[in-house]
């Protein structure tokens, strides 16, 4: 079975094989784990990022050793990033905002870079495909370059609203399970022997045990290890995702609907004077800030003026608009 998973990891194995695999996952929880690891320590080692065409396919054994290709998997030199300087490129003028509008629609490579937290941090970030990620503390998340899907392998918890991409989708790999989805907001939590999923938009395939159950806004999935995943509504959908904090994040949302948000989270009350500013779209995303900075932000980016005086807010087209 070890080179019919090697083959399946390369994308080599016939639909045969897969089926197969898939059969042998599911006949023993055992199996899933030895599956899952060997899984995690391919991607360590970097050999997920592409098909290697190699005489001979890399054995389990080298792989768990971690001597692929003369590396092993903490040489893998992908660039790691600290979260500390995350947290600061989020925040610093608001360019998380033009970062996150100038590439949605753009076909690009996604790249490898590595995020970690620490005891009591959590670190925010936008991945390079517009991608946005919270991260929980004692968390780790790593991205592959890859210009043909969107994969990512974590460890610990995190928040994901996932840039739309129905060419790519993004699959959340973890020891117990996957997550695919190709547009949505989400929540993992990986524990050592299982996962839960809490979808707060759109819709999530949670696979395990070489099965797949589909979960919808508003509901949990829960999977141990070789199982079946289970799918229930999660009436405390707030509650389970309440860590992420102050995190706004918009796409194509017209300035209407983002004042009504902003409403909502600060108690702020906002008057748009004109109603074709108010259709007026904003795509960008906020961590841990004022009312009145992200007010701000909003209206550099509808290019209109505004004017805040306590909890008012009144925003109008610039006077030399046209």
């Amino acid at each position: 079975m070890d080179e019919t998973i090697i083959r399946y990891l390369q994308g080599l194995a016939t639909p045969a094989e897969v089926r197969q695999l898939e059969e042998w996952r599911r006949g023993d929880a055992e199996n899933e784990r030895y599956f899952r690891e060997l899984q995690r320590v391919w991607w360590l080692t970097g050999k997920a990022d592409h098909t290697p065409q190699l005489p001979q396919a890399p054995t389990a054994r080298e792989l768990l050793a971690g001597r692929v290709g003369g590396r092993d998997a903490a040489g893998s030199g992908r660039r790691r990033l600290l979260p500390v300087a995350v947290a600061a490129a989020c925040l610093i003028l608001g360019f998380a905002v033009a970062r996150f509008s100038a590439g949605r629609n753009q076909p690009s490579l996604f790249a490898a870079a590595e995020f970690v937290t620490g005891a009591t941090e959590t670190a925010t970030t936008q991945l390079s495909d517009g991608t946005i990620v919270r991260l929980a503390p004692r968390s780790r998340l790593q991205t592959f370059a890859n210009d043909k899907r969107r994969e990512v392998w974590l460890e610990g918890r995190a928040f994901f609203a996932v840039a739309k991409d129905e060419s790519r989708p993004f699959i959340v790999r973890t020891r117990a399970g996957d997550a695919r989805v190709l547009g949505t907001r989400f929540e993992v939590l990986v524990g050592d022997e299982d996962m839960r999923v809490a979808v707060v938009e759109g819709r999530v395939a949670l696979s395990s045990g070489g099965e797949s159950r589909e979960v919808a806004a508003g509901e949990v999935s829960e999977v141990a290890v070789g199982q079946v995943p289970s799918v229930r509504q999660a009436p405390e959908l707030d509650r389970l995702i309440d860590w992420i904090g102050d995190l706004l994040i918009f796409e194509d949302t017209p300035l209407a609907e983002v004042t009504r948000k902003l409403e909502e989270r600060y108690g702020i009350h906002a008057t748009i004077a004109d109603s074709a500013l108010a259709e007026r779209t904003v795509t960008a995303w906020f961590v841990d800030q004022s009312a009145e900075e992200i007010v701000r932000l909003v209206c550099r980016i509808v290019n209109a003026q505004c004017t805040v005086q306590g909890g008012d807010v009144q925003i109008e087209p610039r006077e030399n608009e046209e």
